[in-house]
């Protein structure tokens, strides 16, 4: 039963948390005028990672950039 749970710390598990439902773009990316920006926050900094033409090339670099920061804990969705 508990075999399958892994310590971690408050903001370890606040990883895990999926995209803000309703939104319509994925976990990581907000609106930008007419582009895409990708930000991430990793011990209470916010990490800007750009500006992209489609919500997928900023997704793709937020996922690249959780999994560096967030290591396990990270969760592309």
């Amino acid at each position: 039963y508990w075999s399958n749970l892994r310590l971690g710390t408050h903001g370890q598990n606040g990883c895990n948390r999926g995209a803000w439902p309703g939104r319509g773009l994925p976990k990581g990316v907000t609106r930008s005028g007419a582009r895409y920006m990708a930000r991430i926050q990793s011990n209470g900094v916010q990490h800007y990672l750009g500006t992209f033409d489609t919500p997928e090339e900023a997704h793709a670099v937020y996922c690249e950039a959780a999994q560096r920061l967030h290591g396990e804990f990270w969760r592309a969705a």
